[in-house]
């Protein structure tokens, strides 16, 4: 009698199933779920955001140096911006230095040099009787756009900057 005959036949196990996944799967999945939708919600409430902004930038487009009031244009369309992002009793009454001030404040430093120069040209031009295709418009359209693109709304405007006094 041949020994290997009494052996019996080598038992498989069933087929290991990728469902359901370990714990450790369905954890990353639910981190990863939860990731998505806290990214997808922060640029949504972003650009949301940003629309006054996107809005402001695609109306200056439509201001032409031809147009006989556009300085005024210019700084009706900056008005409009600050007072969708800042409370209107800070905003509405401010002229002037003052609103440059407020205007520069909302800058980075690098940047506040140039668009104070071009700002105050275009302050100077609003009270001209007549304004004809001035040479300044290009560099002062420039600024007003990169003010636009880089200014920060964000509430760190003191009472000083937003023409309070002290009492």
């Amino acid at each position: 009698m041949n020994p290997l005959d009494q052996l019996k036949d080598i038992y498989i196990p069933p087929e290991v199933d990728a469902w359901p996944p370990a714990y450790g799967w369905w954890l990353i999945a639910i981190l990863t779920t939860l990731a998505i939708i806290i990214f997808a919600l922060f640029f949504y409430r972003r650009y949301k955001y940003n629309f006054a902004r996107r809005e402001a930038l695609n109306s200056l487009v439509s201001i032409h140096a031809q147009q006989p009031d556009w300085p005024m244009h210019s700084n009706i369309l900056l008005k409009r911006v600050c007072l969708h992002y800042f409370p209107s009793a800070n905003i509405a009454n401010l002229h002037g230095q003052l609103w440059c001030e407020f205007l520069v404040n909302q800058l980075p430093k690098a940047r506040r040099n140039r668009f104070t120069e071009a700002y105050s040209e275009l302050q100077t031009l609003l009270y001209r009787s007549t304004v004809s295709d001035d040479a300044n418009f290009d560099t002062i359209h420039q600024q007003i756009t990169l003010w636009l693109k880089h200014a920060s709304f964000t509430a760190k405007s003191n009472g000083k900057q937003l023409g309070e006094k002290h009492v």
